[in-house]
């Protein structure tokens, strides 16, 4: 195997190296085998970084689920989620009818095939950005 690279490096015009002898072996005492503590065993924090968020999106998880019986209001001119996406879909529901309740968006979630708690997060979402209102 020692051949073959050494003809390659020489086929592209390198020099060959030298095989290099075996890393020196080091032993280590019985006392200097502690083991470091994991990042999740650090107690002072450290380790995993914690995400930065923004005012609204902590606003956003502090948010309770609204009631079932809640009347949707669209408060926006138009859809500002971007165009052809998956929300901006969802969103239109909220104008499909005027006086929609949050039960009745999500018994339609439901129908699509969508879980309650998406039609939640959705609904929490446009409140905290004052697309809707829920009354």
């Amino acid at each position: 195997m020692v051949k073959s690279a050494e003809k390659r490096a020489t086929k592209r015009g390198q020099k060959a190296e030298a095989p290099q002898a075996p890393a020196e072996v080091i032993t280590l005492k019985p006392e200097d085998q502690s083991v470091a503590p994991a990042a999740s065993e650090n107690s002072a924090g450290e380790g995993k970084r914690k995400r930065k968020t923004s005012a609204k999106h902590d606003a956003w998880m502090a948010h309770p689920d609204l009631p079932l019986n809640g009347v949707i209001t669209v408060k926006v001119e138009g859809n500002p989620k971007r165009k052809d996406t998956p929300s901006a879909m969802r969103f239109d529901l909220y104008r499909r009818d005027g006086t929609m309740t949050v039960e009745q968006y999500i018994e339609v979630f439901r129908g699509k095939k969508l879980s309650a708690k998406l039609a939640q997060k959705d609904l929490r979402w446009d409140v905290v950005h004052d697309f809707i209102s829920v009354s």
